[in-house]
């Protein structure tokens, strides 16, 4: 009998597939990413060069969501792998996703013209891929009402360019409620029940005051995780700006890198932010309920994480647990996911390209979702923002 190897890797979120990997784990792409001249990691007679030497069909997750230069990080090591000069070595490359959805995130901007710049649909490999369409929707095949109106709020055609009515969805009034929606009965307590379910929201501020909210509601003592704190300066010859002493730093927030006081108590859930060991599901952003010693038991370990504030000389490096408490996610970290239930924070717009189609798509039918919004002179109208250029052409 022969046998063929098949890679699936994802660009960001769950990996839903048995030994799948993120996609810079499984091509050695750094983490500080740049957007252009990423290298790969991988040694060319390395075990995993091997491994995708052997790989028969890549298949890519969620590819709309990566950089153009991820793409090409990978693509150029196939080719060094493979020794030829052919799109990704000469493999059968199957990239899965919907454009309508999050676009690559771009640091300090989330204008159409550095996103699209950014997108892989500006890629000089995207000629080479051929566009087969996926016609029939399954996740909410149960709603076709609600299926439809979501794919028109993704297409940002009249009348859903600029703006949505949500008037036909239940709305809620205040965090309070939203908590009691979610989590206020058997599925705090239940993690197989309280994985199904989140509240989203664009802002990671508004992500971790929620978390920290159903925290509270969870009985028995918290425990407090510090981190080890280190800061570097990038030129010698500054020096560091007064507010810079540690009690600042642990104000600083930055998107992927867990809350500088991390909380947890027996029996919350937690989602890891680092891929530590795909084999035993301890991968990016799976959900993990927090408990006592047990038969089967993870031990994490600390691990170093590094970010440079916007607009500082200086890079922080905080080496604390890859967690995060995780009642409550982003727009862009919940793609991928299908959920029991649903509470969309809108008490700020959205504020890049597919937020609202994305939190809009996470559950099946129009009763699984709720609104938390302020009532205005708009009534029940939210702002939609879609980049048509980043669209298939229909």
């Amino acid at each position: 009998m022969h046998t063929e190897t098949v890679e699936i890797k994802a660009s960001e979120g769950v990996i839903h597939y048995e030994r799948g990997r993120t996609a810079h784990s499984a091509f050695g792409i750094p983490i500080q990413e740049t957007d252009v001249g990423l290298q790969s990691k991988v040694g060319l007679h390395s075990g995993r060069a091997e491994l995708l030497r052997e790989a028969a069909i890549i298949i890519w997750e969620e590819l709309p969501m990566a950089k153009k230069a991820v793409l090409e990080c990978a693509n150029q090591l196939l080719q060094d792998i493979m020794g030829n000069d052919l799109p990704f070595g000469d493999k059968l490359f199957i990239g899965l996703g919907d454009f309508r959805q999050v676009a690559p995130v771009i640091r300090g901007s989330s204008g159409p013209a550095a996103t699209l710049n950014s997108s892989i649909r500006t890629s000089e490999l995207w000629h080479h891929f051929q566009i087969l369409r996926l016609t029939l929707p399954v996740r909410d095949a149960g709603d076709p009402a609600y299926s439809r109106w979501v794919d028109q709020v993704g297409d940002g055609r009249a009348p859903y360019e600029g703006s949505v009515s949500l008037q036909h969805l239940r709305h809620l009034a205040s965090l309070d409620d939203a908590a009691n929606s979610l989590f206020l009965d058997d599925a705090l307590q239940t993690s197989p029940d309280a994985v199904q379910r989140a509240f989203l929201s664009p802002f990671n501020a508004r992500v971790d005051s929620f978390n920290g909210r159903m925290l509270e509601y969870l009985s028995g003592p918290a425990s407090i995780s510090l981190p080890l704190l280190v800061k570097e300066l990038d030129d010698a010859t500054f020096h560091l700006p007064t507010g810079t002493k540690a009690d600042l730093l642990s104000m600083v927030r930055e998107s992927g890198v867990p809350p500088h006081d991390l909380s947890l108590k027996k029996g919350c859930i937690a989602s890891i932010m680092r891929n530590l060991c795909t084999e035993k599901g301890l991968a990016k952003n799976q959900l993990k309920p927090i408990s006592e010693p047990a038969h089967l038991t993870f031990y994490l370990p600390r691990i170093t994480f590094e970010f440079k504030p916007q607009r500082a000389n200086w890079t922080v490096q905080r080496r604390q647990f890859p967690l995060r408490l995780a009642y409550a996610t982003t727009f862009n970290s919940c793609q991928g996911l299908t959920l029991d239930r649903v509470v969309l924070d809108l008490t700020v717009p959205v504020f890049a390209h597919g937020q609202l189609y994305t939190s809009l798509s996470r559950v099946r039918t129009a009763a699984d979702i709720c609104i938390l919004r302020d009532l205005d002179e708009t009534g029940y109208s939210t702002v939609n923002i879609v980049y048509h250029d980043l669209l298939l052409p229909v």
